[in-house]
C-alpha cells in the first residue's frame, strides 16, 4: 500500500541521516559515494585506511536483499580499514534504495560488481593487485557469479557461495504456483496465503518491488 511504502521511505531517510551524522565517530575516513553504472548509479560508502592515500589492499562487500550500505559497516567498513584495508560497501541492484532510481534485481551481477571495480581501481588509493570481494547472503550469488566473469580479484569470499539462484527460489515456491497454465488460480491462492501472513505477504511485495514485477510470480516467471 502507498502508505506502507511512504513509511518505508522515511525510515530509510531517517537511518541514512542518522548513519552520516555518526561518521566523524568512526575514527577513519568514510565517504558516500555513487558508483557510475551505465546511465546511473550505485550507492555506497568508501572506507579509507588513512588520510595520506597510500595505495592499499581493497575490499568490495555487497549484501543480501534486505541489506543496506549502511548496514555493512557493521560487517567490514569499521573493521577494514583498522586490518589496512580500504572497502568499498556497495548496494546492488534491487537492493537498498536502487529499485526507487529502476535498478532492478537481474541476474547477470558481473556487471555491476565490474563497475565497481573499474570505479576503486580509479582510484590513488587502491592497490590493483590486492582487490578482494565479499558477499553475504544473496551477495554470494553476486560475487561468486562476478569472479567467474571479474579476472581482477585477487580473492572472494561468498557467503554462502550460492551458484543458482533461481533453484534457490523456486525451491521454496510449489511447482504448481509456477505454472503459467494455472497463472489465474496461482495469483489468487498467493493472495488469500497474504491476507492470513502479513510477513509473509510483504516480503512477496518487495521482492517483487526489486525485480520491478506486479507480484511474485511475474518476477519468478522471467
Amino acid at each position: 500500500p502507498k502508505a506502507d511504502f511512504e513509511r518505508f521511505l522515511e525510515t530509510v531517510e531517517s537511518f541514512v541521516r542518522c548513519f552520516r551524522k555518526a561518521i566523524p565517530s568512526f575514527g577513519h575516513s568514510c565517504d558516500a559515494v555513487r558508483v557510475p553504472f551505465e546511465a546511473n548509479y550505485l550507492s555506497g560508502y568508501f572506507y579509507r585506511v588513512d588520510d595520506q592515500r597510500e595505495t592499499c589492499p581493497t575490499l568490495i562487500i555487497v549484501g543480501g536483499g534486505d541489506t543496506f550500505a549502511e548496514d555493512l559497516h557493521f560487517w567490514a567498513g569499521a573493521a577494514g580499514p583498522r586490518r589496512g584495508y580500504n572497502v568499498l560497501s556497495l548496494e546492488l541492484l534491487g537492493y537498498g534504495m536502487s529499485p526507487t532510481r529502476e535498478l532492478y534485481l537481474r541476474a547477470n551481477t558481473e556487471a555491476p560488481l565490474g563497475a565497481a571495480v573499474d570505479y576503486v581501481l580509479d582510484r590513488v588509493e587502491v592497490d590493483a593487485e590486492c582487490l578482494a570481494a565479499y558477499g553475504i547472503s544473496g551477495g554470494g550469488y553476486a560475487v561468486t557469479r562476478a569472479t567467474a566473469a571479474e579476472k581482477r580479484f585477487r580473492a572472494t569470499v561468498a557467503d554462502a557461495p550460492i551458484h543458482d539462484i533461481y533453484w534457490l527460489i523456486t525451491e521454496a515456491v510449489p511447482a504448481f504456483l509456477l505454472d503459467e497454465s494455472h497463472s489465474g488460480v496461482s495469483r489468487w491462492l498467493l493472495e488469500v496465503s497474504g491476507r492470513f501472513n502479513k510477513a509473509g505477504r510483504n516480503n512477496m511485495d518487495k521482492f517483487a518491488w526489486q525485480t520491478g514485477k506486479r507480484s511474485l510470480l511475474d518476477a519468478l516467471q522471467v
